[in-house]
Formats: C-alpha cells, structure tokens, sequence
C-alpha cells in the first residue's frame, strides 16, 4: 500500500526533514532529502506492507525536522482484508 502525501511548505525558513522513526518495519517513509525552501512543495511517499498483516491496522510515523516542535507524527489507520475473504 503507498499513499503519496504532497505538501506546500507555509514556513519562513527552509524545512528540513532529519530522519524518521515507526514502530514496525512494515511502515516506510520517502521524504525529500533536500531542504524544502518557503512556498515549494514537496512529496512524501508513505509505504505499508500488508503482508501478514490483517484487519485493524494502526500505524505512526514520527518525521525528525528542524521546526520548533522538532517533530511531526503521520497516523495510517487502515483495515487490512485477508486475501480471498469476503467478509
């Protein structure tokens, strides 16, 4: 499963994205390894791999940044359908 998550950058200095950290290898982030000037935009592409994973999934990604909170986190909430269920 990939979810591309575009974003304009409001803030007056470049942003930069350190790093991230999840709780499961499962989940991936793809982030711009270059600063993000003020008024560009840039593209993060979320990975989940569903492979043994099923029904309720919940997920967090917490990107390191140079803002002033120094962190953002992502929360994916899916509900993962066993292949050849049809409930």
């Amino acid at each position: 499963m990939n979810i591309h998550l575009p974003s304009r950058i409001p803030a007056k200095k470049p942003l930069i994205i350190k790093g991230y950290e999840v709780e499961c290898d499962c989940t991936k982030l793809i982030y711009p390894k270059k600063a993000i000037k003020p008024g560009e935009s840039g593209e993060l592409k979320l990975t989940f791999d569903t492979s043994g994973k099923y029904y309720f999934q919940d997920r967090s990604v917490i990107m390191n940044m140079n803002t002033k909170k120094q962190t953002e986190k992502i929360r994916l909430k899916v509900y993962v359908i066993p292949q050849g269920n049809t409930k």
